[in-house]
């Protein structure tokens, strides 16, 4: 089960990159698209590598939802271009693809999250019994998915 996560958690990142990288080459963004949002209608259809995709920004975040699965992703104000991953996203994310059959208990889903942690995939920040997860710099670095080589691959 950890090695099927951990392939849908890097591609739930990839997909947002992907999204966003889509928003900063057709409206000349340089940045992180939910701090340009006058730039460009909160939502609407864009193509993301030959896919429509429809999106619609929402308070600290943006719903997606591309031909085979739904995500929901939040970006918070640790810094420019962290992505935030809640237990309750990364579940409807994997429950939404077509292609996946069997439901991931909670308690299950969340084991593996913690385990992300301890292999440096995630950061968690807990406050009283609320956990937040980050990805990674390192990770976001490693899978060629960080919003600082989405800019310097638009420069």
């Amino acid at each position: 089960m950890y090695v099927k996560l951990k392939k849908q958690l890097l591609i739930y990142a990839e997909s947002i990159r992907c999204f966003e990288f889509a928003l900063m080459n057709k409206y000349t963004i340089k940045g992180q698209p939910y701090f340009f949002q006058k730039l460009f209608p909160s939502k609407g259809v864009i193509s993301v590598q030959g896919q429509a995709v429809h999106y619609n920004y929402h308070g600290a975040g943006c719903s997606l939802k591309f031909p085979s699965f739904d995500l929901d992703y939040n970006v918070v104000g640790l810094g420019e271009g962290d992505l935030y991953i809640s237990l309750w996203s990364f579940k409807e994310f994997y429950r939404s693809q077509e292609t996946i059959a069997e439901d991931i208990p909670l308690p299950q889903m969340l084991a593996c999250l913690d385990l992300f942690v301890q292999d440096g995939l995630l950061v968690c920040y807990a406050e009283n019994s609320h956990r937040s997860y980050f990805f990674s710099e390192n990770c976001l670095d490693e899978n060629d998915i960080s919003m600082t080589k989405l800019l310097n691959r638009m420069n």
